[in-house]
């Protein structure tokens, strides 16, 4: 025996699913508790990092030298830093004073100056990671630097 469907059934289906179709496309239901975006200011650096950073650079000759330091390096939440580090400039290993200039944008990005009291100079493009933690590139002609700073 065959049995015959009745037209009606699949249409009583259609109702309930553009309900739940619509249900699940409001913006309530398609909402989630993303936090806002972070905001930062020189005020985000505030405190003492520890700093490492590794690379290379090339003099004027096309000579490379390999560089890498660690230090603390305190940040005044003006827009100044001082500290101290250790550093190996292609072997030679030095311990410097260094001062310097940083900027911050609200997106959590800025530059930073470091000056060594050995007068080797460094720009880098920073993030900072919930004031927690910096992340840096060098920005100098003929160099390949990167370094880290974590909150302390």
């Amino acid at each position: 025996m065959i049995q015959v469907l009745s037209s009606r059934r699949p249409a009583a289906v259609l109702p309930m699913l553009a309900l739940a179709f619509a249900f699940l496309w409001t913006p309530a239901a398609r909402a989630q508790d993303t936090p806002p975006p972070p905001t930062c200011d020189a005020t985000t650096l505030t405190g003492k990092y520890l700093m490492k950073v590794n690379g290379s650079y090339y003099d004027s000759q096309f000579y490379v030298y390999l560089l890498a330091l660690t230090g603390f390096y305190t940040f005044d939440a003006n827009g100044g830093l001082s500290g101290g580090d250790t550093i190996s400039n292609d072997g030679t290993i030095g311990r410097r004073t260094v001062t310097g200039t940083y900027t911050v944008n609200a997106d959590c990005t800025g530059s930073i100056v470091i000056t060594g009291s050995d007068k080797l100079v460094l720009h880098a493009d920073i993030v900072i990671d919930n004031a927690k933690g910096i992340s840096l590139v060098g920005t100098d002609n003929l160099t390949v630097i990167s370094g880290t700073g974590a909150k302390q």
